[in-house]
């Protein structure tokens, strides 16, 4: 994901509590734009809120920044070390009209 305008994240932020509300599974939502934590909402068994607060920015090494370079979803699993509880993340960047 290159630079999205600023009116895409600011619609992603408004529907992230209703595309919560479509999954049948307990979901975290983090949105990012090309530099930074935008937005997140915990899961409910899993809170990470202290390791990815909103106004972070995003490290090269961390897969948030990492599927934008590379421009596909990943998918990866939560070891139970890393919060106590084992899971699966899903990550995609998004791109705007200009595929940007």
């Amino acid at each position: 994901m290159a630079v999205m305008t600023h009116e895409y994240i600011q619609t992603l932020v408004h529907f992230a509590p209703t595309f919560k509300q479509l999954f049948l599974n307990d979901v975290a939502i983090t949105i990012s734009d090309t530099e930074k934590v935008v937005f997140h909402s915990d899961s409910n068994a899993i809170k990470i809120g202290n390791a990815n607060p909103v106004g972070i920015l995003l490290k090269t090494n961390e897969p948030m920044y990492q599927v934008m370079q590379i421009r596909k979803m990943i998918q990866m699993d939560i070891p139970i070390e890393l919060y106590g509880i084992s899971g699966k993340i899903t990550i995609s960047p998004l791109f705007d009209d200009q595929k940007k």
